[in-house]
């Protein structure tokens, strides 16, 4: 993050990741042993009761993440609103809708 950027003017997920390694992907059940682990959920995020620690996010808005980078760069990307992950938890894929806080000032002027 460039320290001109105030934290709270960016959309935050509020989790903290890890890579994924090919031995926890294996035991994760993640089938391509490509993704992000999440290893914290901070409470009060957009996350809480979303995302859980041990989820592996595979994707989001449809394209793949294999690091915490790409995660960061979709979250990023995102203006607010839901961005929407696929995560492999207890071995099974689901998808999950986690409602991205908006920026302010990036509304349309007209």
């Amino acid at each position: 993050r460039r320290p001109s950027e105030p934290a709270e003017s960016r959309p935050r997920l509020g989790v903290t990741l890890q890579p994924l390694t090919d031995q926890l992907g294996e035991f994760l059940g993640v089938p391509s042993k490509k993704g992000v682990l999440i290893a914290s959920v901070v409470s009060g995020s957009a996350s809480a009761g979303k995302l859980k620690s041990g989820d592996v996010v595979i994707s989001a808005d449809g394209k793949s993440v294999d690091t915490p980078e790409a995660l960061s760069r979709a979250v990023r990307e995102k203006s607010g609103g839901p961005l929407v992950l696929k995560v492999i938890r207890d071995k099974k894929e689901i998808t999950v809708s986690v409602d991205l806080p908006g920026e302010e000032g990036k509304g349309l002027k007209l």
